[in-house]
């Protein structure tokens, strides 16, 4: 949108030096020099028609008011741009401002306005035969530590990542496999060098050697691997789940 506003005004030089006709034309230029971040312009554009104001059309006038105060703040004219959010209320007790669009300082001080007005707003609410808002409660913050094991307690042997996990089943098994598999292992190594003189009996015992270290090894990277998906996917979720409490989109 900002690039859009920016290529309008430099491509239409006479719309935007020249003196607005009516109060719709100069709105809609301020507009176009506000998303285009030229607050003096907006200023200039506009301080003829709101002082004293020339504008009619309420929600024009609001829309005016609503551009002059937010760039007045962000000049640093704080206590003019008050003064154009005390008009903008009284107009429209209501009005909020948009936080993905308005810096939350310039939030702040307009709320501050409502604030100190906030009798005077009620009563026209009132006149109007509208109810006035309820007060937002205060926000808190709640902030709970999760713990999450460290990705190396995947590299455990013997199901110990599961059983951190409290994935007793899972450990169990794992843990159940390893160990035959390191016992099979073991066992067979020293039956194998008590047969040597049994070619056979030595190649069926060491294969069971090879193969007992196959299933410990086996087992094992399986475990370890799982473990470490089982954490990372918490860790996703954790994140998925902790959105911020405020994010500021700011344009200036």
């Amino acid at each position: 949108m900002r690039l859009v506003c920016a290529l309008l005004l430099w491509a239409s030089p006479a719309l935007a030096q020249q003196t607005p006709e009516n109060a719709e034309q100069a709105v809609a230029i301020a507009r176009y020099a506000f998303e285009y971040r030229d607050f003096e312009k907006v200023r200039g554009l506009l301080d003829p028609w709101l002082h004293p104001p020339r504008i009619v059309d309420p929600v024009l006038m609001i829309e005016a008011r609503r551009l002059m105060g937010v760039s007045l703040h962000v000049l640093g004219q704080g206590r003019q741009a008050e003064e154009e959010f005390a008009q903008l209320l009284l107009l429209d007790p209501k009005h909020t401002l948009d936080p993905f669009v308005v810096p939350p300082e310039v939030i702040a001080s307009f709320e501050a306005v409502r604030e100190r007005m906030r009798a005077t707003l009620d009563e026209i609410l009132a006149r109007n035969g509208q109810a006035p808002p309820e007060p937002e409660p205060p926000k808190t913050i709640q902030i709970q530590w999760v713990e999450l094991p460290h990705p190396a307690v995947a590299l455990l042997p013997f199901g110990l990542p599961q059983l951190i996990q409290k994935r007793m089943l899972s450990g169990v098994i794992h843990a159940l496999l390893q160990l035959a598999g390191l016992a099979l292992n073991t066992v067979a190594f020293f039956r194998a060098d008590d047969s040597l003189k049994d070619s056979g009996s030595f190649q069926a015992w060491r294969g069971a050697q090879y193969g007992g270290l196959a299933l410990f090894l086996g087992s094992w990277a399986v475990s370890s691997v799982d473990a470490w998906q089982q954490i990372d996917a918490e860790r996703q979720q954790l994140r998925a789940e902790a959105a911020p409490v405020a994010t500021w989109q700011l344009r200036f």
